[in-house]
C-alpha cells in the first residue's frame, strides 16, 4: 500500500482542499467538475488510507484544513461550494 511506504513513525498528514479554477459555473466542463469533486470531496481517502497506520504506530498527526466556503457562498462558485 502506498501509504505504508510513505509514512514513518511520527509522521504528520495535512488534508487540504484546493481552490477551484476561476471559471464561472456555466463554463466548467464535466471533466473539470469531476476533478473538483475528486480533490475536494473524495480526497478524504488520503486520511482513510493513513489513519490505520497512524493508529498502529500510536503516533502521528492529521491536520485537517478546510475552506470558509463551507460557511458562506459566493455567486458563480456553486461547483466549489458543492464540494
Amino acid at each position: 500500500m502506498w501509504a505504508e511506504a510513505a509514512l514513518t513513525r511520527g509522521d504528520r498528514v495535512a488534508a487540504t482542499a484546493r481552490s477551484t479554477a476561476p471559471l464561472q459555473d456555466l463554463d466548467v466542463t464535466e471533466e473539470q467538475a469531476r476533478a473538483e469533486f475528486e480533490t475536494n470531496f473524495f480526497g478524504a481517502s488520503v486520511v482513510r488510507a493513513v489513519l490505520p497506520i497512524l493508529r498502529a504506530q500510536r503516533c502521528g498527526h492529521i491536520v485537517q484544513l478546510s475552506s470558509v466556503a463551507g460557511l458562506a457562498s459566493w455567486p458563480m462558485l456553486g461547483l466549489y461550494h458543492a464540494t
